[in-house]
This record gives structure tokens, C-alpha cells and sequence, in this order.
């Protein structure tokens, strides 16, 4: 096993029980090893560590020293070192994402901003396209806000992955459908040891369910050409709307008086000016969008179809979508609510909604295990087999820690099951809540911190007059001035 740090490999110094820890997205992979007798080292945050094979064909970590903890032995001088992997470039990224795409793919979505935020690591190979979204924006977000958000969207998953040997790049970033990505085998109680391999300590946890029934408020959307028929009562000038009022797909917003009856309606068409801009004395009535209301000069009838107004209306988005299934089993309704104002259509809604319900709707087992078969990594999708619990079926990997002992053994502990919330995914959503809003006129203030170095020459001439009579009081000098001596400002040499 080789370890670099900062290029050279110190494997020697090193203790054999390193740790590496391999989670699922939100968490960071890391890593912990002793090193000894390293005081002629120069060991410093943020030099780069890549934990490998001799052959360097296969990485078991990379990314950068987080922590260092020293302890004084003698003369010696030795360190407890924690790393951090590259996902920590997508926490500190060369320029933070702040833009707003409009019906692109989640795969072009990551390309664009990746490639001016993170160009170390990859995005071509392992970046899957898992949904089309209508309209998104991101405003001064890190590269990992983004891909947690676009996550959230898809139904996907995301994680850094190092790489099989050091090239032009870092890492690569695997974005993908947790449903898609399998293990390159099975876990067993009756292993074939080809496709399938033993474990030993397998426990299992149950996890109540989060959510049955999901309310999604989003932002507004553009409804299709309607009629809209709005109430008089005979006095009042100005008559509110439910809705926004947008011109009709095609022509101009339209507007009607009913002069008949509401059972036989006779209507007349009115000018139609916009409120603020036009005056009433020269139209039939204004529309004021803001506010949601039209004045007219004349007061509309007392009548329930007083007025007629054609065109279309922004309509906020409210879905609640429920699971049933799940409602039938725990005998209640579980609800919560997502606001996302950056939702505009109802389908868009239903999935994001149906996302959630997906993951969180139904109480769903969660296994520990260990194994000493290496080429697990979180996010895959695995089969697991116990005959004596009637278990046959596929989960997700959500945690790999990796035990490495002396001899180039190694054991691994798996954790396996399906998204469960926990303590990081709340941080992580009262951090979105407290992000930068987005505004379509700002500007960027930079100020940089620049050094200039302007070199100056001074030269200073100095006359020395040493000729010449010194005078006690009552003399002349050269010129036949008097000088008087103050005896208050004189000192005996």
C-alpha cells in the first residue's frame, strides 16, 4: 500500500490501522492514520493525501489533510491525521454558482457550472441525465448546494469518486439513479464466492416512517386561455380578480360589460388600458396586474356576471399528493410541507412530491454487516441473502468504513438500507433556507486585494558651514549682525 502525501509516498512511517470511511452524498468520505517519527516531514492542512494499491491502479482514498493532532515523543515528533476528500473542492470552489437555467437537463446543468466552479474534477463520464427541469436558479451557491438541490429534484445521488488512477484529473463526479448503479456482487449467508460473498455480524434497525402525505407550494404558473366572469354590485368602480391577468396566447386581454341579465347576458366590449400608464378618462377600464383588480369608469352592473374578461392566469402551484399504502398500514396521515418557489407547473410538483413519498412514506429496514470483500462503495444497489431471516432482497449502500490491519488485509463495515433523514440532512436544510436570493438586476462589487511596490529614491544634500568665528554675547557674525547668547539654551562643553 502506498500513501502520498503532498506527492512522495510515507507508507513507511505510517501505522498499518488506517480508516476510510465511504458514505453515501451529504457526507463527506474521510480518513484516519498515524504517522510517526515525522517531524522532518513538514506536514500541513490541505497537502494532498492518496491512499493506493503499490500498483497505484486502484485508490482507496484521496483528498486533503483536514486536521493534524501532534504529540511530542522524545525528540520525535509524531502526528494523528485526519483527511477530507475532494468533495471538499466542491465546498470551496474557484467561483460559486449563481445563474438560472431553463428547461435543461440536470447532466448539461452540472457540465456548465462545474467547469468554471471545479475543473479538477471530471463530469463527462459518470454524470448521468436523470430529469429535465422547467426552470431553476441558484443564487451564489457552492458547487455541493447545487448538486444536493438537483439531487433532491431528480430522485438521484451524487458522490466524489477519486478515480482508478491519477491522470489529468482529480476525481470524477457520479451523479446517477440509486435504482440503476449495482454492486459488483451479492452478500450471502450461502456465498458461491464468485458472485457472491460470506459477512458475519449482521444486525438490522427499523425506522419509523417520516412522511405519508406531501404538500408542495411552488411558484406561479401560466394557465391556458379562459373566460373569466367577475360580480358588480351596481356602485363600486374597481372589481378584484383571484388571479394575475395575462394576455391570452394570442391578441390582447379583453374585456366585457354585461349589459342584459344574468340570465340572458348581452355584452358589450370595453377599451382596455394599463393602470398607472393610462388615464380612465381615456379608456373604459384599466388593468392593474399588480394588485389584481380592473377599475372601470363606469361602475359595472349589479350582477353576478357583471364583467367578462378574457385571458390567462398565473395560478400559484399548491399540490398535496398522499400515499395510501402507507396510510393503510400505520392508520395515520404523516404530512409535512416543501415550499420551492422555483416549482411552477403542477407536474413538476407531483414528481418532486412523489420523490419524497418514495424514499420516506414507509418504514424500511437498515442492516449493518461486515465483510472482507473489497469493491463495495456507497451508493451502490446490492442483494443481500439470509435464509435464516427470509431476507432476498436489494438495498442501498449508504456507508463503507474500511479497517485496514497489517499484511495488506483489510475488513469492511457496511451499512445498507434505504434514505433515512438524519441530523445532517436537517443542518443542511436550514442552510438552504439562509442562502443568497436571487435578483435579476444585481450587481457584483469585487474588491481585490492587490500589493504594488513603487521603489523611491530620496536624496537629501546637506551644507556644513565650518569656518567662521564663534561670538560670546555682544559679537558680530559674518555678515555684521549682533548675536546674543541666551544662557538659558547654552551648556559648558
Amino acid at each position: 500500500m502506498k500513501v502520498k502525501i503532498d506527492g512522495t509516498d510515507r507508507a513507511a512511517k505510517i501505522r498499518p490501522d488506517i480508516e476510510v470511511e465511504n458514505v453515501l452524498t451529504k457526507q463527506v468520505d474521510s480518513a484516519r492514520f498515524f504517522i510517526e517519527d515525522a517531524g522532518a516531514l513538514g506536514l500541513t492542512e490541505l497537502q494532498e493525501v492518496i491512499i493506493s494499491n503499490d500498483a497505484e491502479t486502484v485508490r482507496y482514498f484521496a483528498g486533503f489533510i483536514d486536521h493534524l493532532t501532534e504529540y511530542a515523543r522524545g525528540t520525535y515528533l509524531d502526528y494523528d491525521v485526519e483527511c477530507t476528500d475532494y468533495t471538499f473542492l466542491l465546498e470551496h470552489p474557484e467561483a460559486l454558482v449563481n445563474g438560472e437555467y431553463v428547461s435543461q437537463n440536470d447532466d448539461v446543468i452540472i457540465a456548465d457550472f462545474m467547469a468554471s466552479s471545479c475543473p479538477d474534477i471530471e463530469v463527462a463520464t459518470y454524470v448521468k441525465s436523470l430529469r429535465t427541469l422547467e426552470r431553476v436558479r441558484f443564487p451564489r451557491m457552492t458547487p455541493r448546494e447545487v448538486l444536493e438541490v438537483l439531487a433532491e429534484m431528480s430522485g438521484g445521488d451524487w458522490y466524489v469518486d477519486y478515480g482508478p488512477t491519477g491522470g489529468a484529473e482529480k476525481a470524477y463526479l457520479r451523479y446517477f439513479d440509486a435504482e440503476t448503479y449495482s454492486a459488483p456482487f451479492e452478500l450471502s449467508d450461502s456465498p458461491d464466492m464468485a458472485a457472491s460473498y460470506p459477512y458475519e455480524e449482521l444486525v438490522q434497525e427499523t425506522w419509523a416512517p417520516a412522511v405519508n402525505m406531501v404538500e408542495v407550494v411552488g411558484g406561479d404558473y401560466l394557465s391556458g386561455d379562459q373566460l373569466l366572469y367577475l360580480a358588480g354590485d351596481g356602485e363600486a368602480t374597481e372589481i378584484l380578480s383571484p388571479y394575475r391577468l395575462r394576455a391570452p396566447v394570442a391578441g390582447s386581454l379583453a374585456v366585457w360589460r354585461n349589459d342584459g341579465s344574468d340570465a340572458v347576458p348581452s355584452w358589450t366590449a370595453l377599451t382596455v388600458g394599463v393602470g398607472y400608464i393610462n388615464d380612465i378618462t381615456d379608456y373604459d377600464c384599466l388593468l392593474y396586474y399588480q394588485e389584481k383588480y380592473i377599475e372601470f369608469a363606469t361602475a359595472p352592473p349589479d350582477l353576478k356576471l357583471a364583467v367578462k374578461v378574457s385571458g390567462r392566469q398565473e395560478i400559484p402551484v399548491r399540490v398535496r399528493v398522499r400515499d395510501n399504502p402507507s396510510y393503510a398500514e400505520y392508520g395515520r396521515w404523516l404530512a409535512t410541507v416543501i415550499v420551492d418557489r422555483e416549482i411552477v407547473s403542477k407536474d413538476g410538483a407531483r414528481k418532486r412530491a412523489k420523490a419524497v413519498l418514495a424514499q420516506e412514506a414507509m418504514a424500511l429496514p437498515r442492516f449493518r454487516l461486515r465483510t472482507r470483500q473489497a469493491g463495495f462503495e456507497a451508493g451502490q444497489k446490492v442483494r443481500l441473502v439470509n435464509s435464516a431471516r427470509g431476507l432476498d432482497d436489494y438495498y442501498l449502500i449508504q456507508r463503507v468504513v474500511t479497517h485496514f490491519e497489517g499484511g495488506g488485509y483489510a475488513n469492511y463495515d457496511v451499512e445498507l438500507g434505504t434514505y433515512n433523514p438524519d441530523l445532517v440532512d436537517l443542518i443542511i436544510g436550514l442552510k438552504r433556507q439562509t442562502r443568497a436570493e436571487w435578483s435579476e438586476d444585481e450587481v457584483l462589487d469585487e474588491l481585490l486585494d492587490v500589493s504594488v511596490s513603487v521603489p523611491v529614491t530620496i536624496v537629501v544634500t546637506t551644507t556644513i558651514h565650518a569656518t567662521g568665528d564663534y561670538y560670546w554675547d555682544g559679537g558680530a557674525d559674518d555678515d555684521g549682525d549682533t548675536v546674543d547668547t541666551n544662557w538659558d539654551f547654552a551648556t559648558w562643553g
